[in-house]
């Protein structure tokens, strides 16, 4: 699958498997990158942290979003 948006002034390509900034992910979830920061901090967004950046798998981002669109009523 392969997911393209616009990010400011550029398109960012997401191919599966793909690790995504945290400014990624939240053009994706169109919220703020706070936001992101707290469903990580909250352990409802699983992330990875390479070095001092911290980076969400797709997959799991995907996971995070089928759970939030099931839990709407």
């Amino acid at each position: 699958m392969l997911l393209a948006i616009l990010y400011g002034d550029r398109v960012t390509t997401i191919v599966d498997n793909e690790l995504l900034r945290l400014d990624e992910v939240a053009a994706i979830c169109r919220t703020s990158i706070h936001t992101v920061r707290y469903w990580i901090a909250m352990k409802r967004l699983p992330s990875i942290r390479p070095g001092r950046r911290r980076l969400v798998r797709r997959a799991d981002l995907e996971r995070f979003l089928d759970g939030v669109k099931a839990s709407e009523p």
